[in-house]
C-alpha cells in the first residue's frame, strides 16, 4: 500500500487495513490514524528530523520512521515487540522502500524492544553503537491499553536519560481499551 503525503514524500508498506484487526489479530501490521497524523505534523516541521538519527517505538509496519527518512533523517532504528511477525514485516518494508544499499552501512535497521524492560534498552544501545546518537524518538498510536502507558514511559525515560539531547514525539489518537475492575 502506498502512503503519499505530497509528490516527494511517499512510503510503501506491507500492512493490513484496520478493519481486519480482529479477524487477523495483527494490530502491529496496521497503520493506525496516529501514524498518518504524525507524518502530516512532521511534514510541517521537517527540521525536527533533517540530518538526525531517529528511533521509532512500537513501529508496527514502520510508517512514521520510514517517512522520517523521506524528510531527511540520516539514520533510522525501527523497534517493536515481535508479537505477530511484526519484525518480519518491518524488514520487508525497509527493503520495499530501498532504505539500505548493498555494500554500504545500513540507514535503517529493525530491532526487538520490550517496553518496560530497561535492560532491553541497554542491550539495544550496546548492540547498536549508532543508536547512542539518536536525537528523536517517535511513537504513534502505541498505547492500546491503559496499562501499557507505564511500560511505554519507563522505556522512553530509559532512552531519554541515556540520550540527553533527544526529544520524544508521540501521536496517540485515543486509548482503545480500558480495563475496569
Amino acid at each position: 500500500m502506498e502512503f503519499a503525503f505530497d509528490e516527494k514524500h511517499r512510503v510503501w508498506l506491507r500492512c493490513i487495513e484496520p478493519e481486519s484487526q480482529h479477524v487477523l489479530k495483527a494490530e502491529s501490521r496496521i497503520v493506525w490514524p496516529g501514524a498518518s497524523n504524525l507524518c502530516r505534523l512532521l511534514l510541517l516541521e521537517p527540521q525536527l528530523l533533517r540530518g538526525k538519527s531517529v528511533l521509532e517505538l512500537g513501529a508496527g509496519p514502520g510508517l512514521a520512521g520510514l517517512f522520517a527518512l523521506t524528510l531527511g533523517a540520516r539514520r533510522l532504528f525501527l523497534t517493536d515487540y515481535d508479537l505477530d511477525g511484526s519484525l518480519r514485516v518491518l524488514h520487508d518494508n525497509v527493503a520495499r522502500n530501498q532504505c539500505n544499499t548493498p555494500g554500504s552501512p545500513p540507514i535503517a535497521t529493525v530491532h526487538h524492544l520490550a517496553w518496560g524492560d530497561v535492560a532491553n534498552v541497554e542491550q539495544l544501545l550496546l548492540a547498536e553503537p549508532e543508536a547512542r546518537q539518536v536525537e528523536v524518538l517517535l511513537a504513534s498510536d502505541v498505547v492500546y491499553y491503559e496499562s501499557g502507558i507505564s511500560a511505554l514511559l519507563t522505556t522512553v525515560s530509559a532512552f531519554l536519560s541515556r540520550l540527553p539531547n533527544s526529544i520524544f514525539v508521540l501521536a496517540n489518537m485515543r486509548i482503545r481499551y480500558r480495563v475496569t475492575r
